[in-house]
């Protein structure tokens, strides 16, 4: 599980969302999205860790991802993310 947080898991993300043809974003999360996915299951994986150590390093992967997605959402209201 900690091998799917931060930026591996990012990447992870988007290129399975590339190779199966799925959107990077639907504005109305009706649909499956690459953004969604993140909601859905990525954001999760912080709260599921067993270890202390594990817990820590999540922590870290989740607020980056967390980023991630604030600044690919700001990018979408400025008009730049198609």
């Amino acid at each position: 599980m900690l091998d799917a947080t931060g930026v591996i898991g990012i990447a992870r993300a988007f290129s399975y969302g590339g190779f199966s043809h799925i959107p990077l974003f639907d504005p109305e999360r009706l649909k499956e999205s690459t953004v969604k996915y993140f909601y859905d299951k990525l954001l999760k994986l912080k709260d599921m860790m067993n270890t202390e150590t594990a817990r820590k390093i999540a922590g870290e992967r989740h607020k980056y991802m967390e980023e991630f997605l604030n600044r690919l959402m700001e990018n979408r209201i400025n008009g730049t993310l198609v």
